[in-house]
């Protein structure tokens, strides 16, 4: 984030948490560089959700800002172990049926590493 954007951060937080929070150019100059490759909207998002959580009575540390969504830090191609056992149920598996053969690539790395085992 760019020094301007983390001046209208502490501007929400000062207005959302009063007098609790004060802020000086060595402060900025510490977030900035804390959340230098933080997207401002992520940030933003994660300051609005945290200063909707009543259960937070006082300012956020940068880290809280930082933070992906559980389904962001995911992945999108990692599956979960919910999401896996939906998909495993999904598929019609006839277990008598022969696995397919492995790629010719994967089969000969399978063989070098029981070769080396």
């Amino acid at each position: 984030m760019k020094e301007s954007e983390i001046r209208k951060i502490f501007l929400v937080i000062e207005n959302a948490y009063g007098g609790v929070f004060a802020y000086d150019d060595y402060k900025v100059e510490l977030w900035r560089q804390t959340l230098e490759d933080v997207p401002f909207e992520l940030a933003e998002d994660n300051l609005l959700a945290y200063i909707r959580n009543p259960d937070n009575r006082f300012p956020p540390h940068p880290g809280a800002l930082a933070q992906l969504a559980a389904e962001e830090a995911r992945g999108p191609d990692i599956p979960n172990a919910e999401e896996t056992r939906a998909m495993l149920a999904a598929y019609d598996w006839d277990r008598s049926l022969p696995l397919p053969a492995l790629p010719p690539c994967v089969a000969e790395l399978k063989a070098k590493w029981r070769a080396d085992g």
